[in-house]
């Protein structure tokens, strides 16, 4: 019987490539690929072409989902830059963005 899609090799070579690129912290790295390798050595004996085709689908439908989520932080991260600010500075650049600069408050000595 003729495979068609990825292998299995490139499945898993894919897989660990977005864990790495998504995952940043160590641990979380770390945890991430382990569950890889548990998934992969204990499909690795399957000879079944119906359960072969499944858990390679499951693989490829992974990596997909791996990639969107990725791809949607960095494009979040582009095109949101100023997610991560204070409320004090998104009314300072939504007062900016229409032309308006809030005066500057210091503080007064008595």
């Amino acid at each position: 019987m003729a495979t068609s899609g990825p292998s299995a090799r490139h499945l898993y070579r894919g897989l660990l490539r977005e864990i790495h690129k998504l995952y940043r912290s160590p641990a979380s790295r770390e945890v991430a690929h382990q569950e890889l390798v548990s998934r992969f050595a204990k499909h690795s004996q399957v000879t079944d072409p119906i359960h072969l085709q499944t858990v390679r689908r499951d693989a490829q439908d992974t990596l997909t989902y791996m990639n969107g989520t990725r791809r949607h932080k960095e494009l979040d991260e582009l095109y949101n830059p100023n997610r991560n600010i204070t409320e004090s500075e998104r009314i300072g650049l939504s007062a900016k963005r229409v032309g308006l600069s809030l005066p500057k408050l210091g503080r007064t000595e008595d």
